[in-house]
């Protein structure tokens, strides 16, 4: 027998925040493609909106006339490999038309944006990235805890922030070592969201632009997390993982109620926590077709 035909739950969420007049962030979700792509825009006015919504139209727009987008079943190396090879492209399209904009549309100049996009390929995961938005992966582990054997999803964060801040973790990481690193106090970077300067890489930036893109295994059970920095700017990798594991362990609610609630949980965290600025979350977990029922978190010893 082949492998099972394979059902996406995808669901967003998108907030102007607390401090912010606008929302410059921009997400598009195709569940039947597998599918998912956020961007966080910069630039004064209203130009990061506009950069947001050019990468995520035109990226979703030039996948979809490949043909080649599919979740429900694996594909074979050279399909892959078409697929990495296709949003390459199009994400080097998508920078190309935003640097003309930005060079052609005074009240749009120095726009640019951040990337991160998922698509699921049966098995396969793959995920790009330019700039600070991020993608996780929750996988279940078990947890003796007494005599009970405990499920819950552990975080995992699948990209590395093109960013200043991170370099310099980086550096600091390869100076002292890791243990020491993890002893030091985290660099805290104070300058303005609205200049960016922090960013390394992001579309509109230069006129090539590299995307971070990686092959993940991903396994019935395993969740993604997409978001802009409106959410790790708020909530720590250890709060995003609880309130996830709270929506995950919900025995009342379906696969698809679960993912639903679990996004609108981290946005309201991170507005609970300041909203400095937009938030977008992005939740996404594979079950085979015709199968919603949620799993059972925890297992008597």
């Amino acid at each position: 027998m082949g492998d099972p035909l394979l059902e996406l739950h995808l669901h967003a969420c998108t907030d102007t925040g607390l401090v912010r007049s606008e929302n410059e962030d921009a997400h598009a979700l195709s569940p039947e493609s597998g599918l998912a792509v956020l961007a966080d825009g910069l630039g004064g006015g209203r130009a990061g909106e506009v950069a947001s919504a050019m990468a995520v139209s035109m990226i979703t727009q030039a996948l979809a006339k490949t043909g080649l987008v599919s979740a429900s079943q694996a594909p074979h190396e050279a399909a892959l490999l078409q697929r990495e090879q296709a949003l390459r492209a199009a994400v080097t399209k998508a920078n190309t038309a935003i640097c003309r904009h930005s060079r052609e549309h005074a009240d749009c100049a120095g726009m640019g944006t951040t990337l991160v996009v998922a698509q699921w390929c049966g098995e396969h995961l793959l995920v790009g990235h330019v700039g600070d938005s991020r993608a996780y992966l929750l996988q279940p582990r078990s947890v003796t805890v007494g005599d009970r054997v405990h499920r819950r999803l552990e975080l995992r964060l699948l990209t590395r922030d093109h960013s200043t801040a991170q370099r310099a973790a980086d550096e600091q990481l390869a100076l002292v070592g890791a243990e020491a690193a993890a002893r030091q106090p985290p660099i805290v970077n104070h300058q303005s969201r609205l200049d960016r300067p922090r960013l390394t890489r992001a579309l509109g930036m230069e006129s090539e632009v590299v995307l971070e893109l990686h092959r993940h295994r991903v396994q019935e059970g395993d969740w993604v997390l997409l978001c802009s920095d409106g959410l790790t700017d708020m909530l720590g990798d250890d709060t995003i993982e609880s309130i996830v594991n709270r929506a995950w362990a919900r025995d009342d609610a379906s696969v698809s109620a679960a993912v639903t609630h679990a996004a609108q949980a981290l946005m309201e965290a991170s507005l609970a926590a300041g909203g400095r600025d937009n938030v977008t979350v992005v939740v996404g977990t594979q079950t085979p077709i015709g199968v919603n029922n949620h799993p059972t978190p925890q297992v008597g010893g």
